[in-house]
């Protein structure tokens, strides 16, 4: 990433073993990062706190979907930018149940679960001023 520019580099196959899902892969981590750095520098230059929120897809609460979850996180943890997963917070308090059978949406009480985890996340790291809690 060149000047918050995704370099396409990335997309050039370096081996005959390297595969489409690896070229593609690499592509979406190099765009993330660049758009999260991005919306780093728009924030600070606002003084507004920035929270990167890992939102499971309803496919990934069956065993072993998690197509893009610890490349995500990984890249959080590299910019050292406060972030909450939700992942596990949707799997221990209903999972699939949690989002419409028909639509890739949370249900009303998803919301909510959703919502309870972020107030708590932004009370424990202070992202939440004392006066706006109520």
């Amino acid at each position: 990433v060149e000047g918050g520019v995704p370099s396409f580099d990335v997309l050039q196959p370096t081996s005959p073993d390297r595969d489409a899902a690896e070229v593609i892969g690499q592509a979406r981590s190099a765009l993330t990062q660049a758009l999260l750095r991005e919306l780093e520098r728009v924030a600070a230059a606002q003084e507004v706190p920035l929270v990167a929120v890992y939102i499971p897809s309803r496919e990934e609460m069956d065993p072993g979907v998690t197509p893009y979850h610890d490349t995500f996180l990984a890249i959080v943890r590299e910019l050292a930018m406060p972030s909450l997963d939700l992942l596990p917070v949707i799997e221990s308090r209903g999972g699939r149940a949690l989002y419409f059978a028909l639509d890739p949406h949370w249900t009303r009480e998803g919301h909510r679960v959703a919502a309870e985890a972020l107030l708590a996340f932004l009370i424990q790291t202070s992202l939440l001023p004392e006066e706006e809690r109520q």
